[in-house]
């Protein structure tokens, strides 16, 4: 018997990259076989050398080879078969090998809208590299067309935070119309209804037995504002129809009226008290007995968008009276400044949202309206809305001011140059092409609009490495041998255990919820992704590797911390050299 017992190369390879394969045939054939071996490649990828090898095994022993080849520019899948034939024998061993971009994936957008005497004119960019673009151009007579990017950005944030899983359903929950322009991947290929469906069972598992919710699933950190968030959210996919357990809306519901008459909480998330007030009284569930007592609170103390929250949950409760009160003498102007990282994830887009929200819902006629509207839509096009948390309401306020427009009629075309004109109306219009750059396209109508539009151009850029910087955040990357000696690159020997330190500190004030994502190098493999003091590795000090969270992949390994100004977090885990 001949068998091709082990092949031991990387999990992926990227372009341009060598890529040294290690094959181990065994011979138990009851005789010395002279073996040969042969390499075959699909997809984007070359041999190196000579395509055929001839090696002696003796009998009852295996042989280690070396399989040298080259991936090529292309991303793709690279197709590895090995076989090794000995007479009338023969065996085979095959494998599929990715083939990722050094570079990382880029995507250039743009949205607008279009009258009869205004017509979009687009020059798609050039500077990708051929075969890996996907050109995706929407057109429509619904406004959400224009906030396809951020709905996408949302679908398609990476990570499994309580705050995240909520932002990617509410918006869906309120702003129907919206998911009809999601991309069908990021739905998992199913409708919206069951994506959301499933991300509310999701949600519901980080439910905790008094009602708030993990900031991680079975991690122990509990963040007041996003509990609420998702409380808020829980109520009113509960009222939309969706199925929520019993026990945990119930549980979810006490916490929210316990958090609206100030209970369980200090006195820094007075922002919480009035949002979960707010949850409530949207949902038809705030009692008089909490109704009473917020009236109480004091106004001045309260951030912007909290007053708002205060007016609405009061209004909604039905005293509009008290709700005006506090908004008209207020600035209803858009506001400008940075997010928040932790705490309430406050920010100038989501405040605005959330004034544009409750100035829908109990003055949609206000001229303030109309302006943070325009502003928010205006950042959009501007790809200013760089949280979740900004994204999500925006979307649900933008939702709520948007319905009810005057429908429009409309004909119209695109144009490609070197193409014939597509009609369009005022339906939806999807057109999708591959490695397509360097065109020019003009959107014209004629009627009753207007014609939103939306545009995307993803793929990878021809330009060199990616540029290396501070700004903000410093995050520094190391190897050492086991015994913590830093380790040359150039020499590691195959089977060298290889120790990685991550260095990363917040250089101009603290930031909460950073997330680092280490893509591993060519060549090594994550063995041991949470390194603990032992007797062997005692150099590496186990308080230095406190973070929230971790997330190991087979590409990468991703860790969460939160980061005090000018303090260093380190966290190591333990690679080993295989190919």
């Amino acid at each position: 018997e001949m068998v091709i017992r082990d092949w031991s190369s990387d999990v992926c390879s990227s372009d341009l990259d060598v890529v040294s394969g290690l094959a181990t045939i065994f011979n138990n054939s009851g005789e010395s076989r002279e073996v040969t071996l042969q390499l075959e490649l699909t997809g984007p990828a070359q041999v190196v050398g000579s395509q055929v090898q001839t090696v002696t095994i003796p009998e009852n022993s295996d042989r280690m080879v070396v399989i040298p080849f080259k991936a090529g520019l292309e991303p793709g899948v690279i197709g590895v078969k090995l076989r090794a034939t000995s007479g009338i024998d023969q065996t085979e061993v095959a494998f599929d090998l990715p083939n990722r971009p050094a570079l990382p994936l880029v995507t250039k957008f743009g949205a607008g809208v279009i009258t009869e005497s205004t017509a979009a004119r687009i020059a798609t960019p050039t500077d990708f590299i051929p075969r890996t673009t996907r050109f995706v151009l929407q057109t429509s007579s619904l406004s959400a067309t224009q906030f396809k990017r951020n709905l996408d950005y949302l679908l398609g944030y990476p990570y499994g935070c309580v705050e995240q899983i909520t932002s990617r359903l509410f918006p869906l929950l309120h702003f129907e119309s919206l998911a009809r322009f999601a991309d069908p991947d990021l739905l998992g290929g199913n409708a919206p209804d069951y994506f959301v469906q499933e991300g509310l069972r999701r949600l519901q598992t980080m439910v905790r037995a008094d009602g708030t919710f993990s900031f991680w699933p079975g991690g122990d950190k509990v963040n007041p504002w996003t509990s609420a968030y998702a409380g808020h959210c829980l109520l009113e996919a509960r009222r939309a129809g969706y199925v929520v357990d019993d026990k945990v809306y119930d549980a979810v519901r006490a916490r929210l009226h316990s958090w609206a008459r100030g209970r369980d909480l200090t006195t820094d998330d007075l922002p919480v008290r009035v949002y979960a007030a707010y949850a409530l009284a949207s949902t038809e569930q705030l009692d008089r007995k909490a109704l009473n007592e917020l009236r109480q609170v004091s106004v001045e103390f309260l951030p912007l968008y909290a007053k708002f929250h205060l007016a609405g949950a009061l209004s909604l409760a039905g005293d509009r009276t008290a709700a005006f009160a506090i908004i008209d003498p207020l600035d209803k102007q858009p506001a400008e400044f940075a997010p928040e990282t932790g705490g309430h994830l406050s920010s100038g887009i989501r405040t605005n949202a959330i004034m544009l929200d409750v100035l829908t819902r109990l003055d949609p006629e206000n001229p303030s309206a109309a302006v943070l509207a325009k502003d928010l839509i205006e950042d959009a096009r501007l790809g200013r809305w760089y949280t979740t948390q900004e994204s999500a309401f925006a979307l649900l306020a933008l939702g709520r001011y948007l319905q009810g427009r005057r429908p429009a009629s409309f004909t119209g075309t695109v144009r490609i140059a070197g193409n014939a004109a597509t009609p369009i109306t005022e339906k939806d219009f999807k057109l999708v092409r591959e490695d397509f750059t360097g065109r020019d396209i003009e959107i014209a109508i004629v009627g009753d609009g207007p014609c939103y539009y939306y545009w995307q151009l993803s793929g990878v850029p021809t330009g060199q490495a990616a540029e290396e910087f501070t700004r903000g955040i410093k995050v520094v990357r190391q190897y050492f041998d086991p015994d913590g000696n830093p380790l040359d690159l150039d020499s590691v020997v195959l089977g060298r255990q290889v120790i990685c330190r991550i260095e990363v500190s917040a250089q101009e004030k603290a930031l909460d919820n950073v997330v680092v994502n280490d893509l591993i190098p060519a060549g090594f493999a994550i063995e041991n992704p949470r390194l603990k003091t032992s007797r062997r590795l005692s150099w590496i000090p186990a308080e230095e590797s406190a973070i929230t969270h971790a997330d190991i992949r087979d590409d990468r390994v991703l860790f969460f911390a939160d980061l005090p100004q000018g303090h260093k977090i380190k966290y190591h885990y333990s690679l080993r050299a295989v190919s």
